[in-house]
């Protein structure tokens, strides 16, 4: 294969007209009257180098947070004949990155990485295109309605003036002990999410109120009080409000909403934060769901972007969100290593690219004895609650979370230095939390290693790679003679000879 790498841009020129500028890395490219775009010229303007790296998880990790990506792509331009595209709109515009056969047509070509452009740099003979991935899109804060602030005493849903533009909340999932916004303190009213919710108990101060008959509209909810020590509801897609019987002192809500699975949550976030429902994989929410259908939840009362709320939900069962080569949102379980899709040998591995980069977590490649899983979380924490409120409440509201703990000792005899593992979730359940605290041991109590690699592939084996899956390599080097299936958790093109650099952990 005589292998080039290929780039589009989409811009908006100077007289706001949309434009697709060509870049080859090497020696130009022309395309075929029959290819789409027909007889179109790649221009050889891209350096030696392009920085741009898609991870499962931060850098090597294989839990918590995904990062945004963020990358260059250096022009070539000592003639300036780039320099109108300084005058173009760049700023959230699709840059796509192929890899192709220069003896090939550009139909055969593979769509490697497609990022999001974000701002030009220019220097004497270069032009630098800082680009990010699809994750920007879900940086932005997830609760977008806010307050208006123009209530008057009495009436009114809306807060008074000191609550204006204050972020109306979000609930997803099962959530307890949450702190609703109280909006109208003449008659009680307290706002709890703004959609329709279910809401299973409410308590003042610790001590369980008696739920009297649901309100019909805002209207019935504003003119029937509850009896003193009840509450009342009115939930529709406009939210859920509650009113209070007496003088409440401490007000909080255990609710849910439709759907308390994780997948089916991160899918509704996805698609609140702008994500079109063709670019999320259907399947892969499906499937995830069908892993793990545990009740999960989560309760947004602030800036929390839509990418923190995400990554909180994926972390709960050990998931991974990222968007693809084509830009569509996958979703996956990071598990052992498993139906390798293409094995990776020494024809396709760079010469002397191979090298072990450390456990992915800490650096230090050696594996946990202990497994502390977070769960069961407690919004708000209270440790003076009336005299009515149970037991029960009054020792479980004391804490922020409950936590299941499993050991592995033979690993701390094997290793003195194994490390001890604390993981938040937003699972619910004791039950659910030992399960996932199981699997997760079982998955970091053993030594897991992650390679780094230059590969030279075809367009065709290119285009069998996605985040997550399972690769099988084989080196006669350490051990792997035989060869390891190992997930691939991160990669970046190589412009040189059409490598790409790989990550990958097992």
């Amino acid at each position: 294969m005589s292998a080039i790498w290929l780039f589009e841009a989409d811009t908006l020129d100077a007289a706001n007209q949309p434009t697709v500028q060509r870049w080859a890395a090497g020696g130009g490219f022309q395309t075929a009257p029959s290819d789409s775009p027909p007889a179109a010229w790649f221009e050889p303007r891209v350096a030696e180098a392009f920085s741009f790296e898609a991870n499962l998880f931060d850098k090597a990790t294989t839990y918590g947070a995904s990062r945004i990506g963020w990358g260059v792509l250096k022009l070539v331009n000592p003639d300036g004949r780039l320099d109108g595209l300084l005058d173009h709109a760049i700023d959230g515009r699709a840059l796509r990155v192929y890899l192709a056969d220069a003896r090939q047509p550009f139909a055969a070509a593979s769509l490697a990485f497609r990022c999001r452009m974000e701002r030009l740099k220019a220097e004497t003979d270069t032009l630098s295109l800082e680009v990010l991935d699809r994750l920007v899109d879900l940086d932005q804060p997830l609760c977008a309605e806010r307050l208006l602030g123009t209530d008057t005493a009495p009436n009114g849903v809306e807060g008074r003036a000191e609550l204006k533009d204050r972020r109306k909340p979000r609930l997803y999932g099962e959530v307890a002990n949450v702190s609703p916004i109280g909006v109208n303190p003449s008659k009680n009213l307290y706002l709890l999410c703004s959609h329709a919710a279910s809401v299973s108990a409410v308590r003042d101060k610790g001590g369980e109120l008696l739920a009297d008959a649901p309100a019909s509209s805002q209207a019935d909810l504003e003119s029937v009080a509850p009896a003193i020590g009840h509450y009342r509801v009115w939930s529709s897609p406009a939210g859920t409000y509650l009113r209070i019987g007496g003088n409440p002192q401490q007000i909080t809500v255990d609710a849910r909403s439709a759907d308390s699975r994780c997948a089916s949550l991160i899918q509704q976030v996805l698609r609140e934060a702008g994500i079109a429902a063709s670019d999320i994989s259907q399947a892969d929410v499906d499937a995830l769901n069908a892993l793990q259908p545990a009740p999960v939840g989560l309760y947004v009362a602030d800036e929390l972007t839509a990418l923190e709320a995400i990554n909180r939900l994926a972390g709960s069962i050990g998931a991974w969100v990222a968007p693809d080569r084509r830009d569509v949102f996958r979703l996956g379980r990071l598990d052992a290593p498993s139906n390798s899709i293409l094995t990776l040998g020494p024809a396709q591995i760079v010469a002397g690219s191979l090298r072990l980069i450390g456990s992915g977590n800490d650096d230090r490649g050696l594996p946990c004895h202990t497994l502390n899983l977070e769960y069961d979380r407690n919004d708000t924490v209270q440790t003076e609650l009336i005299g009515a409120a149970s037991e029960a409440m009054q020792t479980w509201a004391k804490e922020a979370t409950r936590k299941a703990t499993l050991q592995a000792p033979a690993v701390k005899t094997r290793h003195p230095l194994a490390a001890e593992l604390t993981q938040a979730t937003l699972l619910r359940r004791r039950i659910d939390a030992e399960a996932e605290a199981a699997r997760r041991l079982a998955l970091y109590s053993v030594v897991r290693r992650t390679w780094q690699l230059e590969a030279q592939l075809t367009a065709a084996e290119l285009g069998q790679l996605s985040l997550g899956c399972s690769l099988t390599l084989q080196h006669p080097r350490f051990g792997l003679a035989a060869g390891k299936a190992l997930r691939l958790i991160g990669w970046s093109p190589d412009l040189r000879a059409g490598a790409v650099t790989l990550k990958l952990w097992g």
